[in-house]
């Protein structure tokens, strides 16, 4: 099984200018708790430099601190949200009925 992100990418946030930001400090330190925030920040910076999308979230916001909820998408975007969905599903299920169709017989999956 493959798990692809397809909604709430950098590109979405920045085209549809979904929220960002935990709204409250309580959020801001339990984000910063996570054992994985200081990955993520340094990612965030590193690809900051070679994203022009990234780069201007966090110029936009001031840092790379930034979070964007899924349900913000479903409430602010819902026809974008199920376009993104609809999508996905059609082109995994394409795909795999193209993988079934490639495979020869006497072939064990």
């Amino acid at each position: 099984m493959v798990f692809e992100k397809v909604a709430v990418t950098v590109g979405q946030v920045v085209e549809m200018k979904l929220p960002c930001r935990p709204e409250s400090v309580e959020e801001v330190e339990k984000v910063r708790r996570d054992p994985r925030y200081k990955s993520y920040v340094a990612r965030l910076l590193e690809l900051a430099g070679t994203s022009p999308e990234l780069s201007k979230l966090v110029e936009l916001y001031g840092s790379p601190e930034m979070r964007v909820e899924l349900d913000a998408l479903v409430a602010l975007r819902p026809e974008d949200f199920k376009r993104i969905l609809r999508t996905s599903i059609e082109r995994s299920t394409s795909t795999r009925r193209s993988t079934k169709g490639s495979r020869g017989r006497g072939s064990r999956s």
